[in-house]
């Protein structure tokens, strides 16, 4: 990084009369401005990256149902042509039937199969539909789908059952935050962080809504929480490395920067997010040719 001129050799510059070294000082500002540009180029591409990848998702472990849902490991295969077609009744229901469905639902949802386990799903859900796991885990699955409004209403209706269920106001809070509703997302965080609050996803969601609306301060104090709470939470802290940078607070953008790159080295969007930090840390105020 070249050092800033002194304001003694800007003075003697334009002072000069053959007029060379103006013309340098104006190339130089010229290439200080190329710089600035620059710089809001990569600012602009890393709050579009920060609105990307901000979102903290909870998810139940789909390897196997969470712990508040017993399951009985020797349950038979379902079999998915026991679901009754149009023209007969529906199941009856059945809790340990519900659970089969249930066990196979999250493995396909563990192999990304997300229509086959949608449809192991409402197999469950036809046979326990007061499962409020079941409901959660669809309204993941629907979601991946893009089918966003169904399952914000898997969502709705996993609250309804279960209104202090901390990772469905989560989920439902993000999936508002992409349909523009941000006061409705705000709500569920808030709720979420009343209910737990040591909860780090949801600090980071409600950090980065908070940055949307240009509320720079208090989203930093949520992601510096979240970062407290998870270390190595790298989307926190990247996100938190991106709102410094916004908020002009170059030297905590650098240092998140890097403690993501210790996380995760040769990760594009931190080295990019470091490297407009440290850019615009050495430009200096921007002054015209005198």
């Amino acid at each position: 990084m070249k050092p800033a001129k002194s304001n003694a050799h800007r003075r003697a510059a334009s002072s000069s009369p053959t007029g060379r070294p103006q013309s340098a000082a104006k190339k130089n500002w010229l290439k200080r401005l190329a710089l600035a540009g620059l710089s809001i180029v990569v600012l602009i591409w890393g709050v579009r990256l920060w609105i990307r990848l901000h979102p903290g998702e909870e998810f139940h472990d789909a390897a196997a149902p969470p712990s508040n849902t017993a399951v009985n490991s020797d349950a038979a295969t379902p079999d998915p042509t026991a679901s009754s077609g149009p023209s007969q009744p529906g199941p009856a229901r059945n809790p340990d039937s519900a659970k089969a469905f249930f066990t196979a639902g999250n493995e396909l949802l563990r192999q990304e199969k997300y229509a086959e386990a949608v449809a192991q799903y409402r197999l469950a859900m036809a046979r326990n539909p007061d499962d409020e796991d079941v409901r959660f885990n669809l309204g993941i699955a629907l979601a991946k789908l893009g089918m966003a409004e169904e399952a914000m209403g898997q969502y709705a209706e996993a609250l309804r059952l279960m209104p202090n269920y901390v990772e469905a106001h989560n989920n439902l809070g993000n999936l508002l935050v992409k349909e523009g509703k941000l006061a409705e997302a705000i709500g569920h965080f808030q709720t979420a962080l009343r209910i737990m609050p040591d909860n780090a996803t949801a600090h980071n969601n409600l950090g980065t809504v908070l940055g949307r609306q240009g509320k720079s301060r208090e989203a930093i104090e949520q992601f510096t929480e979240a970062v407290r709470l998870q270390p190595a939470y790298l989307e926190a802290r990247f996100n938190l490395g991106n709102a410094c940078l916004l908020a002009g607070q170059t030297e905590k953008a650098i240092a998140q920067f890097n403690e993501v790159l210790k996380l995760n080295p040769g990760f594009g969007p931190a080295e990019r997010g470091l490297a407009a930090a440290r850019q615009r840390q050495g430009q200096g105020p921007l002054r015209p040719p005198e």
